[in-house]
């Protein structure tokens, strides 16, 4: 049987090509067209028109025009998940100013020693100013 056959290559063309999930479905944006919304439900091109004509799609479908568009906040209803995502995460701010009359630390090497090594150099100075 050749591989190139046309009732092959269809049959493998109806199968979903990606995984859909939550993240990637909101990330669509607002709207989008029925052939994708019919693969994130599993469907044919052609099923989707075909539902979408009937009114039967499994999420409320828009007639923009000629053109048939889909809510992303449908499909996640249909989907059983919560259509608004989930607030992103809070981090809690931390004051990191010391209070005044707490001791700062202090990166001033002045009280070094004359030949003491600082920082991988000699510190050598001189009393004529």
């Amino acid at each position: 049987m050749n591989s190139d056959h046309p009732s092959t290559t269809a049959a493998t063309n109806d199968r979903p090509s990606q995984v859909w999930t939550v993240e990637r479905i909101r990330a669509l944006g607002a709207v989008t067209d029925i052939t994708t919304a019919g693969q994130i439900f599993g469907l044919s091109r052609s099923r989707a028109y075909q539902l979408a004509a009937t009114d039967t799609f499994p999420a409320r479908v828009l007639c923009v025009g000629s053109r048939y568009r889909v809510s992303v906040a449908a499909i996640l209803t249909a989907l059983g998940v919560d259509p608004d995502p989930p607030p992103a995460p809070r981090h809690r701010t931390v004051d990191l100013t010391l209070p005044p009359n707490h001791a700062s630390i202090s990166t001033d090497q002045s009280d070094a020693r004359p030949g003491q090594h600082t920082r991988g150099r000699t510190d050598e100075r001189t009393d004529d100013g």
